[in-house]
């Protein structure tokens, strides 16, 4: 390996450990990587990094999404567990096996079935109403308190609020909901034992909350028609209690966790860009157009994972049968190959509606439509009632982990509503 090569390596392994520091732009190394080739190579793991190679690989039925549990790195990962560790471990990954988004062939197809009854057109038009209602509450709630930190106010109470309906379960609850989802998010397969297990506590708990709460409560009136949808379909066509809760667990991180980060740093984006947040200033209803480079430009979820089945030719090279493969959304979403001039944010780009955001295939993402929903109503009303919303650090904390980065914390002064 050249001085080159292990440079992009060291920098890779900063960012798959999710190093704070590297978290904050991690834009730099993606782009070295790209540039190094098609395929990188780290531990267990097999990156790609081209747009076109990330789109067929998304689309590909030779490659598994359970990663999680089975393929190189899954086994090294349980290799190094102790005993009561492991059997946490194989609970978890049982699990999580349930989600739509780790099954593959007919299984997905049903679960997927299943779940759009919550992501339907009627269904996204009547959440619409609701998404500018919570809006509009959470600036006013700002405006008389005077003063604003982006992510807790909007970016995570606005998403948390529409997944509260979607549930049916009270407001009130779901702080405790985004705290499961929490801890289960930062598991990441196994890998510290310690947020291993507390992800072993957080799904029991959760799941014992939507077997003992929320299923039996949601013929009330009030009650999820989500849970209605779910359980109480035709013969072949239902989900198990289990599974039930798996694909709440789900819905958290198709209509949460990615929604957050979106909101979150795509108002930092605009913020440290004064003339294209101007360009929304000057047209709000433009938003909408506006959201689709935000999510190139963001790329909330960094790569997708999944299992070599059988062995796989990417640009030249072999990547063999059992090998973890990281399809990498936000080196493709830079890729110059796809877009033009695409280290400039430009809410004018005519390519940006291609981005891969939200992957593509079989596996894109359910919860898609709601999220540009509540983005696009988020910045319309930000850009048309406060203009002169500035930034109190531009250079704000990042955690959670590398392929859900997200802001920890984003003061933000609103100014004048107009």
């Amino acid at each position: 390996m050249g001085v080159y090569e292990a440079s992009v390596s060291e920098d890779l392994a900063r960012v798959l450990r999710s190093d704070p520091v590297t978290l904050r732009d991690p834009w730099p190394v993606w782009r070295e990587l790209r540039e190094a080739g098609p395929v990188h190579h780290s531990g267990e793991i097999t990156i790609v990094t081209r747009f076109e190679d990330v789109r067929a690989l998304a689309k590909d039925s030779r490659l598994s999404n359970s990663y999680h549990a089975e393929g190189a790195r899954a086994e090294a990962i349980a290799a190094r567990l102790e005993p009561d560790e492991l059997a946490a471990h194989k609970e978890v990954c049982a699990f999580e096996s349930m989600y739509v988004s780790r099954t593959d062939g007919d299984e997905h197809d049903r679960l997927r079935k299943i779940m759009h009854r919550a992501f339907t057109p009627r269904r996204m038009a009547e959440l619409t109403e609701r998404v500018e209602q919570y809006t509009t509450t959470i600036l006013d709630d700002c405006v008389e308190r005077g003063e604003c930190e982006w992510m807790s106010d909007m970016a995570v109470r606005l998403p948390m609020m529409m997944i509260a309906e979607l549930l049916g379960v009270p407001q009130d609850e779901r702080e405790q909901i985004r705290d499961w989802s929490g801890r289960l998010a930062r598991n990441r397969g196994g890998e510290n034992p310690e947020l291993l297990m507390d992800a072993h506590r957080a799904m029991a708990e959760f799941r014992s909350y939507v077997e003992e709460e929320v299923l039996p409560r949601r013929n009330e009136l009030g009650g999820s028609e989500l849970a209605r949808a779910f359980v109480n379909a035709a013969e072949g066509e239902t989900l198990s209690p289990k599974e039930t809760t798996a694909q709440f667990v789900v819905l958290l991180f198709a209509g949460f966790e990615t929604t957050s980060t979106l909101i979150g740093a795509g108002l930092l984006e605009l913020l440290r860009h004064p003339e294209q947040w101007q360009i929304l200033v000057d047209d709000p209803g433009f938003s909408g157009t506006a959201v689709e480079e935000l999510l190139r430009w963001v790329t909330p979820v960094q790569w997708i994972g999944r299992v070599a089945r059988e062995d796989i030719e990417v640009g030249g090279e072999i990547i063999p049968k059992g090998r973890t493969v990281y399809p990498c959304l936000a080196t493709a979403n830079r890729d110059p190959e796809a877009f033009v001039e695409p280290e400039t944010f430009d809410l004018r780009r005519e390519d940006a509606r291609k981005q891969l955001a939200f992957g593509l295939g079989p596996h894109f993402c359910l919860g898609n439509a709601l999220a540009r929903i509540e983005a696009q109503v988020v910045f319309e009303q930000l850009a048309r009632h406060f203009p002169e919303v500035a930034l109190v650090d531009d250079d704000p904390p990042w955690g959670s982990n590398a392929m859900l980065r997200g802001i920890q914390r984003l003061p933000v002064i609103l100014g004048p509503k107009h």
